[in-house]
Formats: structure tokens, C-alpha cells, sequence
């Protein structure tokens, strides 16, 4: 685990394989959609790969980051033809317990998306306990959507259903708009020769994957400290001011999302003062008066 939202559990898991299983208790809400993005990225020179998984919910129009991993190996791909996904009843005895599933896609290395060719649905067990079926947002009609529905009698003579969604779009809904920056700051670090750069993103907009700061003299336009890195939690980082000279810097931040589109940039301003002279303090001087009067005192005896 390389990071975890307050309230997380985590932990390591063998038999069916060997991995690490996160939870949450997730605040559902019923007949409201929710859109999951699984992002893998890779820093060079590494051994191993990290992943994170976002989160948005259309109803409150929020993106959430809930968890990011490193995965044992360097630059480790996404690989294989197919992506599945199921629907069970956790507890309880419920009937016709169902969910409705959107369009799904994959976005390559670089940037382009990939579709799905065909949906299937399958399940043990006697075939008129569950069905699949083609539905529009879950109150209208169409053919947009998939239906998985369990618990009861449905009509299903199929073991296995193939359905071929109308997925119009050409790439996720919420991918459509881009990362934004609400706000950039400078705070002095009090007592030190350093400042922390803090920002805030819009949580509306697709989450950060990285960021990039440039710090520049002004006038001039000289680049005098610059920071960048794969980090989907930070939202601060600290720079030193001790060889800054003493003047007017511009701040400039760009975030890129998880869906490799960058943000607009931010910028702001701050000033590094002229370093203040420190003279003996008056109670340094007393002392040194007090040390020479006890030496003339001690000659004069």
C-alpha cells in the first residue's frame, strides 16, 4: 500500500493467488451511477509498477482517490482480452438483487481508447435464477446499458448471454473534461529558509496522476527550482530559499490527470527577503561589559 483514504482496510491475501485486498464502506447511494478507473503508471528507473484506484459519482459529481499500490516489477502492462466484473449478494436473502452495468473501456499507452467488442453474462447453477438484458439508464428505455439481475425466476434457458450495448461515446463521460487547479499558494515556513508550495484541485474534474512546479526569478525569468512527480495524493511540497536572492518569484503548477490530460497552469508570486544582520544582543553585550569589569576589578587588586 502506498496510500490509503481514511477509513480504508487493507491487507495481504494468499490461496486464490497472492495479492492485496482493500475495502471500504462506501457510501452507495440507490439508483445513482458510479464510474471506476484503474490506473497503472510507471517511474523509470523503479522495480516496481503502481496502481490506484479512482472513483466518481455522478450524482454529487465528485472524483474520490481511495487507494494506490506498488506491484513487484517494473513497468508491468495491463495485458489481456477481457475484463470482468460480477454481481452477488453479499449477505442477506434478498430477491431479484440486480445492478446496472455502463460501458467500459481501456485507454493505451498513448492515450487512445479501446472498446469492448461484446459483453457476456454466464452463471452457475440453474439458468432461470438470473438473467442479462439490454436497458437504457435503468428508468429508460435503450440499449445502452446491461441489466444483471439474480434471485428468482427470470425466463433464462442460457447458460451464457452475449449482449452488444449501443456504447456510443468515445471514451468514459467523466474523462471528457480535464484536470483543473482551484488554487496555488506560497506559505513561509516560520523560523526556516524554506516555503511550501500547496494546492488545491477541482474534485470535479478528472484526479491527478502527477505534478510539475517551476519556480522562476522575476524579473528575468530565470528557472531557480523546479519539482515533479507521480504522486496522485500530494498536494504540497517544500523548497529551500537559502540560495534564493532576495526578490520576486513566480510560482508556476501543472497537474496531469490519470487520463494523461494536462491541467491549465496556476500561478502565484511570493518574496524572499534580504537576509537581516544579527547584532550581539543586549544581554551578549552586558555580559561582555561585566567580563571586562571583572578584569580591570582583578588587576586593580
Amino acid at each position: 500500500m502506498d496510500y490509503g483514504i481514511e477509513g480504508l482496510y487493507s491487507g495481504h491475501f494468499g490461496g486464490e493467488g497472492t495479492g492485496l485486498h482493500t475495502s471500504h464502506p462506501m457510501p452507495w447511494r440507490l439508483d445513482q451511477w458510479y464510474a471506476i478507473v484503474i490506473r497503472r503508471w510507471f517511474i523509470p528507473g523503479e522495480s516496481v509498477t503502481r496502481m490506484g484506484m479512482f472513483m466518481y459519482a455522478y450524482a454529487d459529481a465528485k472524483w474520490t482517490h481511495y487507494m494506490s499500490a506498488s506491484v513487484p516489477g517494473p513497468d508491468i502492462p495491463i495485458s489481456g482480452a477481457t475484463c470482468t466484473g460480477f454481481l452477488e449478494r453479499f449477505n442477506g436473502d434478498a430477491l431479484g438483487y440486480h445492478g446496472y452495468y455502463g460501458q467500459h473501456f481501456r485507454m493505451s499507452r498513448d492515450g487512445s481508447w479501446q472498446k469492448p467488442s461484446h459483453y457476456v453474462a454466464t452463471a452457475g447453477g440453474d439458468p432461470d435464477t438470473w438473467n442479462a438484458m439490454l436497458v437504457g439508464d435503468g428508468d429508460n428505455v435503450g440499449d445502452a446499458n446491461i441489466m444483471l439481475i439474480a434471485g428468482g425466476s427470470y425466463g433464462n434457458t442460457h447458460s451464457t448471454i452475449q449482449l452488444e450495448p449501443n456504447q456510443f461515446d468515445p471514451k468514459p463521460k467523466p474523462a471528457m473534461l480535464t484536470a483543473a487547479i482551484l488554487s496555488v499558494s506560497v506559505v513561509p515556513q516560520v523560523g526556516t529558509e524554506a516555503v511550501i508550495v500547496a494546492w488545491k484541485n477541482d474534485e470535479s474534474t478528472p484526479p491527478q496522476l502527477s505534478y510539475s512546479i517551476e519556480i522562476r526569478s522575476l524579473p528575468g525569468d530565470v528557472l531557480v527550482a523546479f519539482d515533479a512527480e507521480a504522486l496522485p495524493q500530494k498536494r504540497s511540497c517544500i523548497f529551500s530559499t537559502a540560495v534564493f536572492a532576495a526578490g520576486d518569484y513566480e510560482v508556476t503548477l501543472t497537474v496531469t490527470d490519470i487520463f494523461n490530460q494536462s491541467s491549465l497552469p496556476a500561478e502565484t508570486t511570493f518574496r524572499v527577503s534580504a537576509p537581516v544582520r544579527r547584532s550581539r544582543s543586549l544581554w551578549r553585550r552586558v555580559q561582555a561589559w561585566v567580563r571586562k569589569c571583572a578584569r580591570r576589578f582583578m588587576n586593580t587588586r
